[in-house]
């Protein structure tokens, strides 16, 4: 039997955005619960919500939501350092810069960029599918038995690259926001 695939069309441009903000909105509170309250069953989530946001595949069919509206409407995502005479960055750039490595007997150092990062944790530790293996990079850098502030320091860079593209994420809806291009509602107030 074969796949239930038709013919696609392009989706508006509005629906694009939205399917941003809610997407941003789901990675801001998935951050909180994973990284500030300390729910480890998050963190898998925020790698699914990062890999939709800033990861991509081979897969031409699989583009990056953020990058791909920040492209197209013309948003360059610079990063400026905090070090004086750092020079500043694309937000695309620092995602394939080595951000970490680890120490894999028998194989030498692995290095990752966040890219890297992001989508083996979605894809192998039960975000968007559990694999019956994860990488040996990975999987060293998470048991090393080292801590800092009761986390591997693999959770911390998956904490900072959450937080970093939702910095660049709000910053770029602002500047829809700016262009008339979108108006934000903010989240309805919990009863009580």
């Amino acid at each position: 039997m074969g796949r239930c695939r038709g013919p696609e069309t392009p989706k508006p441009g509005g629906r694009r955005i939205q399917e941003l903000l809610d997407n941003l909105r789901v990675l801001q509170e998935n951050t909180v619960r994973a990284f500030e309250q300390g729910d480890q069953a998050y963190e898998a989530e925020v790698a699914t919500k990062l890999r939709t946001l800033v990861a991509s595949f081979k897969s031409k069919r699989s583009v990056p939501l953020l990058l791909d509206l920040m492209d197209e409407h013309g948003y360059p995502g610079t990063l400026t350092p905090i070090r004086r005479g750092g020079i500043p960055r694309s937000f695309k750039e620092y995602l394939h810069e080595v951000c970490g490595a680890q120490a894999v007997p028998g194989h030498g150092l692995v290095e990752f960029t966040p890219h890297d990062l992001v989508l083996i944790w979605s894809s192998q530790l039960g975000g968007a599918h559990s694999d019956r293996e994860v990488d040996l990079g990975l999987a060293s850098a998470l048991s090393t038995g080292f801590t800092l502030n009761g986390m591997p320091p693999v959770k911390h860079q998956l904490a900072a690259i959450a937080r970093l593209t939702l910095e660049v994420g709000w910053s770029f809806v602002e500047e829809l926001e700016r262009k008339g291009l979108v108006r934000r509602v903010p989240p309805a107030a919990p009863p009580g």
